[in-house]
């Protein structure tokens, strides 16, 4: 603002707006603080019509521990993992591409180490479990919590569980006692049974032989009796399979039956 005199009168000059720069004002604030107030989204200019989010992560749990209130659910051919003391990761436990559940690493170059399963008395093994009688397939490995408290491998039905078939047989077994089933409480005695023990003996034919099953070296020389020509024995003097044989399956026949493996065994 300026003054000035023109024919002894004093006249006031007002600058105009465009010469009065941001500059010039004196004592003018250092912020704004915005008023509070709602602005409509449709009259707000240049925004960008995607957002794309910075890189950040969610602590879903703290990393002390924390409680989950809903499933896990996890797609086929992943894992739940974990780093080892050399800090490789190896699954715990997975869901296979073929929705088999895996307990451990199922990767051979990281398949090491041990999988321990604990349990307060029993661990329970299913199959089958779409069966009626599923139970009847149920295996348990138990410790006994009176007695003896002896570790205990069994099954949950008696007599239910088979160890090994015909074609796919242990190698050795090593046992501190003998395995007996001689509990005459499970036996039904026949009286006066003829048990025709010298024809039964004359009539074995013992052979020496070399074996050729798969994991037999042949070289090692053995003896006992052949098991199709000890069925066809105690057939001819008529007293039954003397529990020697399996005479639903071990056959002198030039193909016998199929077990449940599928596999055919043959007379040699």
């Amino acid at each position: 603002m300026t003054y000035r005199m023109i024919y002894g009168k004093q006249e006031i000059q007002i600058p105009q707006m465009k010469d009065i720069t941001w500059a010039n004002v004196l004592s003018k604030p250092t912020s704004f603080l915005p008023s509070a107030h709602n602005q409509d989204w449709s009259t707000i200019t240049g925004k960008p019509s995607t957002f794309t989010p910075s890189s950040h992560t969610h602590s879903y749990l703290p990393l002390s521990g924390g409680n989950l209130s809903g499933d896990v659910v996890m797609k086929n051919g992943l894992a739940f993992r974990g780093n080892n003391t050399s800090g490789i990761s190896k699954a715990l436990v997975s869901l296979t591409s073929s929705n088999n559940v895996s307990v451990g690493s199922s990767e051979v170059s990281l398949a090491s180490g041990d999988t321990n399963i604990y349990a307060g008395n029993t661990i329970n093994f299913y199959t089958n479990r779409l069966s009626s009688n599923y139970k009847s397939h149920d295996l348990e490995y138990r410790r006994e919590q009176s007695g003896s408290y002896r570790t205990v491998l069994r099954p949950v039905t008696n007599g239910s569980i088979y160890l090994g078939t015909d074609s796919l047989r242990y190698n050795t077994a090593f046992f501190s006692n003998s395995i007996t089933a001689s509990d005459l409480k499970e036996k039904q005695v026949i009286e006066n049974f003829d048990f025709k023990v010298k024809d039964f003996i004359m009539g074995l034919k013992p052979i020496a032989y070399h074996r050729t099953d798969e994991g037999d070296t042949g070289i090692r020389i053995h003896f006992g009796f052949g098991a199709q020509t000890v069925y066809d024995h105690i057939q001819k003097i008529e007293i039954g399979d003397l529990s020697l044989v399996r005479a639903t399956i071990i056959k002198n026949v030039e193909s016998i039956e199929n077990d449940d493996s599928g596999k055919e065994y043959k007379k040699n």
